[in-house]
């Protein structure tokens, strides 16, 4: 079966124009997902993402139990074949995709304790990287009772995963530059709402794109307490999430 790939990189091209245009790094990662989970037939999909370690400790799930990832991370990931946490020296273009079956482990802990409850026996795995190092891990999964990923279905992951790779590093590049050369602009426009100094510090670890556990660890505080400094930044700011909270910012510091 012939796959049509100008469709598909139709949508590569919008990720790479999110990616240039935007310095918010979960909606970037999110193209990314949505692409993959749009593009292929699935059950269930993980996006593996680096730590500040560069382990690629923090995830975001698509019909897949929270539980189960969890326990992955504290217990099954030592018996994961693939190491997806680890985070890989080097990908050559030919391994940036592949298919994997776990024929061969079905009668093991891992496989009938945590992969058969969740209904994953096949993976397409992607690994998002560049010369610079691994951005990120997609792997989609499909059970026992369907079909394995086809040949074509891993040449198109081949071909539109450098790409994914290249916006990623490209956002990343972007708000290291940006971020530097505004952070004393933004000190400057936050000031003007009233922003305790707390609230600031959180807001400068938001536009960098740490969550709110990262944020807490960065600030010796409860996530709990985290949240609050952050409902009253949006108050302030007279915004409702973290993506206006910036564009507010933004737009306040390229009209000054």
């Amino acid at each position: 079966m012939k796959i049509s790939y100008l469709p598909i990189f139709d949508k590569v091209l919008d990720v790479i124009h999110t990616a240039n245009s935007s310095l918010d790094r979960d909606l970037v990662r999110q193209k990314v997902l949505n692409l993959y989970l749009e593009t292929f037939d699935h059950e269930g999909a993980v996006f593996f993402l680096p730590d500040e370690a560069g382990n690629l400790s923090n995830t975001i799930i698509n019909n897949l139990d929270e539980t189960f990832n969890q326990r992955f991370k504290k217990y099954y990931c030592k018996f994961d074949p693939l190491q997806l946490i680890r985070k890989p020296q080097r990908t050559s273009r030919a391994s940036m995709a592949r298919s994997i079956s776990y024929d061969s482990m079905v009668s093991t802990e891992y496989y009938n304790d945590f992969l058969r409850p969740q209904r994953i026996h096949y993976k397409l795995l992607a690994y998002l990287g560049t010369m610079e190092g691994i951005l990120g891990k997609v792997a989609l999964t499909r059970g026992a009772g369907s079909p394995c990923f086809s040949e074509n279905e891993i040449r198109l992951a081949r071909a539109v995963t450098p790409y994914l790779a290249h916006a990623l590093y490209l956002n990343e590049l972007q708000r290291k530059i940006c971020l530097n050369d505004i952070s004393s602009k933004r000190s400057d426009v936050l000031q003007n709402f009233n922003l305790s100094r707390r609230e600031t510090e959180v807001a400068e670890h938001v536009f960098k794109g740490l969550k709110n556990s990262e944020i807490a660890k960065k600030l010796f505080v409860s996530e709990v307490t985290v949240k609050k400094h952050i409902q009253k930044i949006y108050t302030k700011l007279g915004v409702r999430n973290r993506t206006s909270m910036m564009n507010k910012i933004m737009e306040i510091q390229s009209a000054s």
